[in-house]
């Protein structure tokens, strides 16, 4: 009978202290695992306000650039400036894409081909006036001879040998004048400016006669 008394007493207890219990430790009445607190994150922004640090659509999907000071070192313009006079009737194009200068011929691999001349540049290209591709023009500085641009020089050379458009290349110690340009191109030299008579005023001293 003692024992009959102290099982319904336990009983009594823990139904009069099971929904302080469940308050506590927010255990759904079927048991589990504590319910996830409804309270919201103090760090976490609200979904109607915009992060303050973030960028609005509008700018994130367009950057903003600057124009390049110069396309040409100081050794390359020197040599652009010659280019110029030692070929008065041809146009002369810098920085060149090489894909926009030669293409594969066969469509066997092309893509692997094209890929090999992707991301080569000319320094310098002459085109004749229908802008047809003459002479490819490379100034090579110390850093054309480490091994990863004797490589990139190769290919670029092989690949404009098998089009069938010609490379010179000049060393920025060694900058070739006007006359020794267009004999490497194959043009004539272009003529020495006239020279003017002095204007004899009334200061000069009389020419003999």
């Amino acid at each position: 009978m003692a024992e009959f008394l102290t099982l319904a007493l336990v009983v009594f207890v823990v139904a009069a202290l099971y929904p302080w219990i469940v308050a506590k430790l927010r255990l759904p009445k079927s048991g589990g695992a504590p319910e996830p607190a409804t309270t919201k994150p103090r760090d976490q922004p609200s979904p109607n306000t915009e992060p303050r640090d973030q960028p609005s659509p509008t700018t994130e999907a367009f950057h903003q650039y600057e124009a390049r000071p110069m396309l040409l070192t100081e050794p390359e313009q020197v040599l652009f400036r010659r280019l110029l006079a030692a070929l008065p009737n041809h146009t002369i194009a810098v920085q060149v894409q090489l894909s926009q200068v030669i293409r594969p011929a066969l469509t066997f691999e092309r893509q692997a081909a094209q890929n090999r001349i992707n991301r080569k540049s000319l320094d310098f290209l002459v085109l004749d006036r229908a802008t047809q591709p003459i002479v490819a023009i490379e100034l090579d500085d110390a850093s054309h001879s480490r091994k990863d641009r004797k490589k990139a020089d190769e290919v670029k050379s092989r690949a404009l040998e098998s089009a069938g458009v010609r490379l010179i290349r000049y060393q920025v110690e060694s900058l070739p004048g006007e006359s020794a340009i267009a004999r490497d191109v194959g043009v004539a030299a272009p003529a020495p400016p006239p020279l003017t008579p002095a204007r004899w005023t009334h200061d000069s001293p009389e020419p003999r006669t």
